[in-house]
């Protein structure tokens, strides 16, 4: 988590699944930013889907 940290990905962080190859490596988009990280990284995030409301607009399911 720390090397997450240092990408200034923390707790809270709004983050889009772009794609997930077969090797296990997850590509993600934070604040702009495409990452792209291996299947042991991605393993220690954990997820709230958000919610959209029905403007289209999503919000963290809190």
């Amino acid at each position: 988590m720390r090397r997450l940290e240092a990408l200034g990905i923390n707790s809270g962080s709004r983050l889009r699944m772009m794609n997930q190859k077969k090797n296990g490596t997850v590509i993600i988009k934070v604040r702009g930013t495409r990452w792209a990280i291996g299947r042991d990284i991605a393993g220690g995030i954990q997820v709230v889907p958000a919610v959209q409301d029905d403007k289209g607009d999503a919000h963290g399911n809190d």
